[in-house]
């Protein structure tokens, strides 16, 4: 509560439900046991125990403190390693070469996902119930948005793309704008896909106030053998039915320095969902422990710069006419190179800095 009270001209953002970075889960024990995402609850039921366990206890402590929380943090990465890698807690899967005591990867990632949804929604309704008019916030969900693109020019390979698209946003995405799952899903997935029942649909259409985007990655896309997925048990990425390759060196965090990647993700969000309000939750480059790099990490500022870039082309429309803002002058200046420190040279410029802005009564605001 105090680390909340003094953080001075920022807007805290909170995750109800969240991963750590060592991947351990912060999901009440109390909550697994009972087996709450991946079991066959009611929906009355899961909302009952999902609220109590972990969305008033939240709202109830931190709700005057913060405006934007998120339900599920990276919820499609929280199902898939959880339930059908068993990579995560509660580790449960029943994929090929996995040590996992139990576990099914043919359903349980689908339950665990439906569950998702009716659980946000439903923290999302009391929200806006019992806490919104007094605290003034807003309720998200958020998802780990990996920037795909075709490995070939190759019409299944272009085909291939935008089913990675269909089980990795839109499995989560399109629910909560449409109300549904995105039809090839279901005619890949079929009855192992739960169905929302007409109240359900109308609960979770709407329940999302914006989407956080969670991103890192770009990833070359190919089209999958379909009749080699169909040769061994059906899991997520055998129904999604695509070879995955990451960019740069993913084992050792070297991850690929692609604006291109968080561009796609954004004008896809944007022409897909009708522009919901978008807020990026997490980006950034991680560095090797160089003392150099930790004195004068430009490739951190280079990267911030073309990601900061990419973020402003991909909102930009020069059909919509705009009045610019404190914020976009700043950020038109950085990208020029004359508010700040930029370029591979590592020199401050001259007229203004960092530091000075900071001590000025300026807010900014990411997206």
């Amino acid at each position: 509560m105090a680390t909340i009270s003094n953080l001075a001209n920022l807007t805290p953002a909170t995750a109800v439900n969240s991963r750590s970075s060592s991947s351990s889960s912060v999901v009440p024990r109390s909550f697994l046991n009972f087996r709450g995402f991946d079991s066959k609850l009611s929906s009355s039921q899961l909302s009952l125990r999902f609220n109590n366990h972990q969305s008033r206890p939240s709202l109830l402590e931190f709700g005057s403190h913060v405006k934007f929380w998120t339900t599920i943090n990276e919820a499609n990465i929280f199902t898939i390693g959880g339930y059908n890698d068993g990579t995560t807690p509660p580790g449960r899967c029943s994929s090929p070469g996995r040590n996992c005591s139990s576990g099914n990867s043919s359903t349980e990632p689908y339950i665990v996902g439906h569950n998702l949804l009716l659980a946000h929604a439903s923290a999302s309704r009391l929200y806006k119930q019992k806490y919104k008019e007094m605290q003034g916030g807003s309720v998200g969900f958020s998802l780990f948005a990996i920037g795909f693109i075709p490995f070939t020019s190759s019409k299944d390979d272009d085909i291939a793309s935008q089913r990675a698209k269909d089980f990795f946003f839109d499995w989560l995405l399109r629910p909560l704008i449409f109300g549904d799952y995105p039809d090839d899903m279901k005619r890949t997935v079929g009855s192992r896909l739960p169905v929302f029942s007409e109240e359900e649909s109308e609960q979770v259409k709407g329940s999302s106030d914006f989407i956080g985007i969670i991103h890192y990655l770009a990833a070359s896309v190919t089209n999958a053998q379909l009749k080699t997925c169909l040769s061994r048990n059906p899991d997520f990425y055998s129904d999604m039915g695509v070879s995955m390759t990451l960019l740069g060196n993913f084992s050792a965090f070297e991850y690929a320095v692609a604006p291109w990647a968080m561009e796609n993700v954004l004008e896809y969000i944007k022409e897909s969902y009708g522009n919901p309000p978008v807020y990026i939750l997490e980006n950034g480059r991680p560095l090797k422990q160089d003392l150099t790099l930790q004195q004068k990490d430009t490739p951190r500022i280079e990267y911030l710069d073309a990601y900061i870039g990419a973020v402003l082309k991909s909102v930009s429309d020069p059909h919509l006419k705009r009045s610019p803002k404190l914020s976009a002058h700043w950020y038109s200046a950085f990208l020029k190179g004359n508010t700040t420190f930029l370029g591979s040279q590592g020199n401050w410029r001259a007229n203004t800095t960092l530091p000075q802005l900071l001590h000025e009564n300026v807010t900014y605001y990411i997206l």
